[in-house]
């Protein structure tokens, strides 16, 4: 796989080919690693009891703040408040995007202090000039997280999830002051990925199209539910089938999941696919890219 111009150019990328090595590999790293998880929950959320959560992100100050305070090493905190649906969360079944995950808090982090470092010796994961023009679709944004926090350093953002929670990212949306009208750079829409998975090919791309100029498909924390995989790969596929760039964040937990998650992925030679070096990512938390192989797969 050619480097995708999105990426940042100093990144490690680990070649995955075989899913039962890739995971005999990541989970012996996990399993030897030296800082045990705080688990806080079992599964990965931040707070399922709350509903309302707050995020605080200390990064390096904005440039303006910077002049005006002359010290290059200045600290801003930025807050974003979430609205959770915790109700949801427990009567209705198989539902986990009513709150947030800390893999969204790991990947928003590790973004936005990159964005605001203006200087580094550090790799980065998306090469700032890119990223700032492209146009990110996330797949299971649940609270919309991301959306939020990095709305407003792409040329658009097309947060999507199944339609009960399309609610809740417009208004975590309007809590932190990104609202608009649906032509708005930032934008929550309804993807049903089992949907998209029943409908023939042209179907899709009447349901489901793809937004103009698509450069990354992003999904974060969406490997939960074993009899999902199929229908995820599916809408991978649609979306990544222009050429987008396409990353696949998880916390690992279920071993069998990622497994067959990586078996599904990888089968038949579709997608080229590459692991996010230590340098970016730390485990528990992994991030895949993958290349759509377009010219193999009409």
């Amino acid at each position: 796989m050619s480097r995708p111009a999105i990426i940042g150019p100093d990144i490690e990328l680990i070649p995955v080919v075989d899913p039962e090595e890739e995971v005999f590999l990541l989970y012996t790293a996990l399993q030897s690693t030296s800082t045990p998880l705080d688990t806080g929950s079992a599964l990965g959320s931040v707070n399922s009891h709350d509903a309302h959560v707050t995020i605080e992100f200390d990064l390096p100050a904005s440039k303006g703040k910077r002049r005006k305070t002359g010290r290059a090493s200045e600290v801003e905190t930025v807050s974003i408040e979430l609205a959770q649906d915790i109700t949801s969360l427990r009567t209705r079944k198989g539902d986990t995007g009513s709150v947030l995950w800390r893999a969204s808090v790991f990947l928003a982090r590790i973004v936005l202090t990159q964005h605001r470092t203006l200087t580094s010796d550090k790799p980065t994961l998306f090469d700032r000039d890119a990223f700032s023009q492209s146009t990110v679709l996330e797949l299971g944004a649940g609270t919309g997280l991301l959306a939020v926090a990095l709305g407003r350093l792409v040329a658009n953002y097309i947060a999507t999830d199944l339609d009960f929670l399309v609610h809740l990212m417009r208004k975590n949306l309007a809590l932190n002051d990104i609202a608009g009208p649906p032509s708005a750079n930032v934008r929550a829409e309804a993807v049903d990925w089992e949907l998209l998975k029943s409908l023939s090919p042209s179907k899709r791309a009447s349901t489901f199209p793809c937004p103009d100029n698509l450069t990354v498909v992003l999904a974060v924390d969406t490997l939960y539910n074993p009899s999902l995989i199929s229908a995820f790969v599916a809408a991978l596929e649609h979306y990544s089938g222009t050429g987008a760039c396409t990353l696949v964040v998880c916390e690992l937990r279920a071993e069998d999941v990622v497994r067959d998650f990586l078996e599904a992925w990888l089968a038949g030679g579709k997608w080229d696919v590459h692991r996010v070096g230590s340098d970016i990512f730390e485990l528990p938390f992994v991030c895949w890219i993958g290349r759509y192989n377009v010219e193999n797969n009409q």
